[in-house]
């Protein structure tokens, strides 16, 4: 999902990153454009099932790092398959949270409003 709108708010969203891509998968979950200046989201999830390939992607949220950006509770699951995602998020060039993977069912960038 690329979010480009001004004033936006999502509550509870969730995304499985599509199962049948191959190792060059560059996308995210629940992107908000660089041009966004306020923007608001909670219980933000992004989930991996990678079924054909060992696929890691890069991150599970991405979104620029501006002080009326808030995203509450934000959270990366590897469900099964191969492969996971490497952050949770990337605020700006920031990239934050724990990579999840077999080994590691759920990470989270943080509880609360973390940023």
């Amino acid at each position: 999902m690329v979010w480009k709108g001004e004033r936006g708010n999502v509550s509870f969203f969730q995304c499985e990153l599509p199962y049948d891509v191959n190792y060059e998968f560059s996308h995210t979950g629940y992107h908000v454009h660089a041009d966004v200046e306020t923007h608001t989201g909670r219980g933000v999830g992004v989930y991996s099932n990678f079924t054909c390939f060992e696929v890691v992607a890069k991150k599970g949220l991405s979104f620029p790092s501006k002080d009326k950006i808030k995203i509450e509770n934000p959270f990366t699951v590897f469900l099964n398959g191969d492969g996971g995602i490497e952050n949770v998020l990337h605020e700006g060039e920031e990239k934050i949270g724990d990579a999840v993977s077999a080994a590691r069912k759920l990470a989270r960038g943080w509880i609360g409003l973390g940023n």
